[in-house]
């Protein structure tokens, strides 16, 4: 575990070497890959946020070495996602997976309905949130069972 933070002669960290790394085995690449950076990466966080002597983070050299979101890359810029703005690479596919990145970042719409299904069975939910969660998501059944069910409930409390 000492060596994980241990910079070798061009400034290299282990992460660095597994960001860049191809494996023998081209249709497991992605598996192993990112099982070596996230287990570098549980060790040493801070890893990802090391240049080396050339001044490359281990997201750019990742990027270069052509290696997939699902290799390693979403693990890098999870850890350290200012390492997007930092990165000395200014290529197409950095370009790609910078865009596939920032786009991994948003709120999908299952995140938005889940968030709204949290507010309204929180205990100490008024009507007033409950009904904009109803509002806001008007075509999810779902949703506005629960919230009926929310409203039936404050109504029975106040009984």
């Amino acid at each position: 575990p000492n060596e994980i933070g241990e910079q070798d002669e061009e400034g290299k960290l282990p992460l660095h070497h597994a960001a860049m790394a191809k494996t023998f085995t081209p249709e497991l690449e992605d598996y192993q890959g990112k099982f070596v950076i996230d287990t570098l990466l549980k060790l040493c966080p801070s890893a990802a946020q090391v240049k080396d002597s050339n001044g490359n983070l281990p997201l750019t050299l990742a990027i270069q070495a052509g290696k997939s979101l699902d290799a390693g890359i979403q693990s890098i810029y999870d850890a350290f996602p200012s390492g997007l703005e930092n990165a000395n690479d200014k290529s197409q596919k950095y370009i790609e997976i910078r865009d596939a990145l920032i786009k991994s970042r948003e709120p999908s719409p299952e995140d938005e309905v889940n968030a709204a299904i949290f507010v309204v069975q929180r205990p100490d939910a008024c009507v007033g949130d409950i009904t904009g969660a109803m509002w806001a998501h008007k075509t999810d059944a779902g949703l506005q069972m629960l919230a009926l069910i929310a409203i039936a409930n404050l109504a029975s409390k106040d009984d």
